[in-house]
C-alpha cells in the first residue's frame, strides 16, 4: 500500500542490566535514540522523532513507514560478523547435519536453497547440512594475525545498489589490504555474512578482491533497506525491546 502518511509509535524498553557498575544508563539512553533516529533517517522514513524519557524507556515515533520495519529498526542490535567456512585438509567445506553429523562437501555443493529457505547449505549424495562457519583470522607477512571484523568497512560503507536488491560494501585502506588476502584465501569458497548471529548472505568469492568493494546480491528489497540502514548506523549502544503494553 502507499503507507506515504502511516504514523508508527513504539514505546521502547532498554535492557540496562549491561552497564558497568556506577555508570548511569542516560547517556548511553541518548546514544540509542540518536542511532534511532539515524536508523529512520538512512530508511527514508520522515521527521523521526526518538525521545527518552525519564531513564527509561524510549518513545519512537516515525512517519511513513509500516509497523514491521519499525520494530525490525528499533530492536536489531546491528552488530555484523564475517565467517569462512571451516575447510578440511582434502579442501572440502565442512558441513554439519541438523543431527550434528560431519560430513564434507566440495564448495561448488554448498548453494542457496529455496526449500530450506538456507543462504548456504551443504549437498552430499546422502546428506544435507550447512556449513560449519568460523572466524576469519588474516596472517601477514611476519607471521601475526588479525581478525576481519566490521571495523574493516568504511563509516556508511554499506550502499544499496541495483534497485535495492544489492549491497556494495566498501573497505577502509586497511580493510580492503586485508580483504584481497581473505578473498584470495578463499576462492571459489562462500563468505558467510552474519549480523546479529543469523547468516544474511553467503555470496561465492570468485576471485581476489582487490579494489576494497564487494558487492553482495540477492537480497529482497525491503530487507536490504532495512539492513543498510542498521549496518549504516552501527551497532545499538544499548539493547532494546517493545515495552509490554
Amino acid at each position: 500500500g502507499g503507507g506515504g502518511d502511516s504514523e508508527v509509535s513504539l514505546t521502547l524498553t532498554a535492557d540496562t542490566s549491561q552497564l558497568a557498575p556506577g555508570t548511569t544508563s542516560a547517556d548511553k539512553l541518548e546514544r540509542t535514540a540518536e542511532t534511532l533516529r539515524t536508523r529512520a533517517a538512512l530508511y527514508g522514513a520522515k521527521d523521526a522523532q526518538a525521545t527518552v524519557q525519564g531513564d527509561d524507556p524510549i518513545l519512537l515515533t516515525l512517519k511513513g513507514i509500516k509497523e514491521e520495519p519499525a520494530v525490525q529498526l528499533s530492536t536489531r542490535p546491528g552488530v555484523v560478523e564475517f565467517k569462512r567456512p571451516q575447510i578440511a585438509e582434502n579442501a572440502l567445506v565442512v558441513c554439519k547435519t541438523p543431527q550434528g553429523d560431519q560430513f564434507g562437501v566440495p564448495p561448488s555443493n554448498v548453494n542457496p536453497d529455496d526449500a530450506s529457505g538456507s543462504l548456504a547449505r551443504c549437498f552430499s549424495r546422502d546428506k544435507l547440512g550447512e556449513p560449519v562457519w568460523v572466524a576469519i583470522e588474516v596472517v601477514s607477512e611476519d607471521g601475526s594475525t588479525s581478525g576481519f571484523t566490521a571495523e574493516q568497512v568504511e563509516t556508511g560503507g554499506w550502499e544499496l545498489r541495483n534497485d535495492n536488491t544489492a549491497i556494495l560494501v566498501r573497505f577502509t585502506p586497511d580493510g580492503a589490504i586485508l580483504f584481497e588476502k581473505v578473498t584470495n584465501t578463499l576462492a571459489g569458497y562462500p563468505l558467510g555474512i552474519f549480523v546479529d548471529g543469523t547468516l544474511v548472505a553467503a555470496p561465492r568469492i570468485q576471485r581476489a578482491v582487490t579494489d576494497g568493494n564487494a558487492l553482495i546480491s540477492g537480497f529482497q528489497p525491503e530487507n536490504a533497506r532495512i539492513l543498510a540502514a542498521i549496518l549504516n548506523s552501527g551497532p545499538l549502544p544499548l539493547a532494546l525491546a517493545p515495552s509490554a503494553p
